[in-house]
């Protein structure tokens, strides 16, 4: 286990060289932004569960992020937009990655998306009509 530590309202783990975000310490962030690195270290995991049943309405993540882990956007029903920055290696979306977000309309990347579970890494997302750059 690393040492952990919140910026911007946002809690993070660096161990080894390497951050993880572990979700929010703040509650009333509206647009969230994980940058692509803190002090010169690469963002490079999530913790599953990381933003369940938060109110956010877009997120945006960085490059370094290739696996969404389990139930990391889970119910959060305002959620309206999630973008991937970056460009090269596949975002893998494990089990209910996704799921239960009532708003989502968009997913934006310019990198492959596996839906790795298949159709049950985005579950219930009855506003989701867009999915750039999604592989089968």
């Amino acid at each position: 286990m690393g040492k952990q530590f919140t910026r911007k309202g946002i809690k993070y783990e660096i161990d080894n060289g390497e951050v993880t975000v572990v979700g929010l310490k703040k509650k009333d962030i509206l647009h969230l932004e994980i940058p692509d690195e803190i002090d010169g270290n690469p963002v490079k995991w999530i913790y599953q569960h990381a933003f369940m049943h938060e109110n956010f309405l877009t997120a945006s993540l960085p490059a370094g992020i290739t696996k969404i882990p389990n139930a990391t956007f889970y119910g959060c029903h305002a959620l309206k937009e999630i973008e991937f920055r970056g460009e090269g290696e596949e975002i893998q979306l494990m089990q209910c990655a996704i799921g239960y977000c009532n708003n989502l309309s968009a997913i934006k990347s310019k990198r492959p998306i596996r839906k790795v579970w298949g159709e049950v890494s985005i579950q219930n997302c009855p506003n989701l009509s867009y999915i750039e750059n999604l592989s089968v």
